[in-house]
């Protein structure tokens, strides 16, 4: 890890606690779907069940999440904006990780800054299985550019579990990416047709 990574990650939080609450700690309220998430994590926290009480669309994930935030927190607005910054600062760090992996030089540091500065202002502005779910796949995806020992394979389609448990269908798109990946590039390098299917 290099000073550079840190200080942009430093700035990268910094510039997220700027967009979601007024200084020093007034959290600015942000009308959009992470709303349902939170609103049926405080039902849940109050004795509710999800799919029993009340109807979810999407996998529990999230709503576990912000129903644990708030059990230790208490049911705060605030913890909602802090989670969105704790994402996306989580998000820039791994990306940067992958590409110092995969980009030579200083340009490794582009994808994470428009990242940053731009995608996150636009795009990134959610705390919902939206947001969520993708950090997990991108963890598999640094675990996998580590190694694809059985371990980190298996760690990898853990955190696609993960994945799946807050958006159903990334977590399984994921998996199949990860197993198309791993079939042709065991096919490129000539290994066998046992070893890649183990």
């Amino acid at each position: 890890v290099r000073r550079v990574d840190v200080l942009l990650l430093l700035t990268v939080v910094v510039f997220l606690y700027l967009l979601f609450f007024k200084l020093p700690d007034t959290p600015f309220y942000l009308e959009d779907d992470h709303l349902i998430f939170v609103d049926n994590a405080a039902r849940m926290l109050g004795g509710e069940k999800m799919y029993a009480d009340f109807f979810q669309f999407s996998f529990p994930g999230g709503q576990v999440l912000y129903t644990v935030l708030f059990a230790i927190f208490g049911t705060k607005y605030w913890v909602l904006n802090f989670t969105i910054i704790l994402i996306g600062s989580i998000t820039f760090w791994i990306g940067l990780r992958i590409s110092h992996r995969v980009i030579d030089g200083p340009l490794a540091y582009l994808p994470g800054i428009l990242f940053a500065f731009f995608g996150l202002r636009w795009l990134g502005i959610d705390g919902s299985h939206r947001s969520l779910s993708p950090v997990f796949i991108w963890i598999a995806l640094v675990l996998l550019l580590r190694s694809r020992t059985p371990i980190y394979l298996a760690a990898a389609a853990a955190f696609c579990g993960v994945s799946a448990f807050v958006t159903q269908q990334r977590g399984i798109a994921a998996v199949a990416a990860i197993v198309i990946f791993v079939a042709v590039d065991n096919f490129a390098s000539g290994e066998r047709l046992r070893k890649t299917a183990r």
